[in-house]
């Protein structure tokens, strides 16, 4: 996809499929132990190209057993990458630098329960100066794989609770940025690495012990009295 570009910070949506592959960030640290227990999800989010998006599929929360649950923590990591080219089409010599850059939104999707959250990731690729003459092409390369955000839900979580699923979509969009007076053509292409976790802390019931029923105690009582017997004929001989 092409685009012409003039004056500064401006940014254009952009398309394509280009892979990389970006490391994934985990989610916040709960409390889990004592009282609270955890369970983490991490569903398949797959790549996707700007203007595409990915759905992932994600447990409720199974509240059997009388387990409550006292905190969601959903975090929405990864990156993108863009390579392709870029062209001078101004007058004379163009001192400019170029990036581009990208916002991954995470959205409610079907059966989503209403209190999880929806949240944008925005960030900026490499960074690179460049000094072309009118009409001059140029090699760009640029990725950002540090993205990340996490929310904590901790109202209306009854939502959550089920033994299904649900679903929730990645969204991607981008655009380039460039700094300094310049007009500038791009063939560009694109591409989101997304990585998505999900964590139920929940309260753990306490397994109370049964009393002891009245015969049990009465059965204890003489295995005592004979154990005391059995000690007083061994002391007298």
């Amino acid at each position: 996809m092409k685009f012409n570009l003039l004056a500064s910070a401006s940014s254009f949506a952009m398309g394509g499929l280009a892979m990389f592959a970006f490391p994934s960030v985990s989610n916040a640290s709960l409390v889990c132990t004592g009282a609270y227990a955890c369970v983490t999800q991490t569903p398949v989010v797959s790549p996707f190209s700007v203007g595409g998006s990915s759905t992932a599929t994600i447990n409720d929360f199974n509240n059997s057993g009388g387990k409550n649950l006292t905190d969601v923590v959903v975090t929405l990591s990864g990156g993108f990458g863009t390579t392709g080219t870029i062209t001078y089409t101004g007058s004379g010599t163009g001192h400019f630098t170029f990036a581009s850059t990208g916002t991954m939104t995470l959205n409610r999707f079907t059966g989503a329960p209403s209190a999880f959250p929806s949240f944008t990731l925005a960030g900026n690729a490499t960074k690179t100066s460049y000094t072309l003459s009118h009409l001059q092409p140029s090699n760009y390369t640029g990725t950002q794989t540090s993205l990340s955000k996490t929310k904590s839900i901790t109202s209306g979580l009854s939502g959550f609770d089920g033994t299904g699923t649900f679903l929730v979509d990645v969204v991607g969009t981008g655009g380039v940025a460039i700094s300094g007076t310049a007009s500038v053509a791009t063939n560009l292409t694109t591409n989101f690495a997304p990585s998505l976790s999900v964590q139920y802390q929940y309260t753990v019931p306490v397994q109370s012990t049964p009393a002891p029923e009245p015969a049990s105690l009465a059965l204890l009582g003489v295995g005592l009295a004979g154990a005391g017997v059995v000690r007083r004929r061994r002391k007298a001989s």
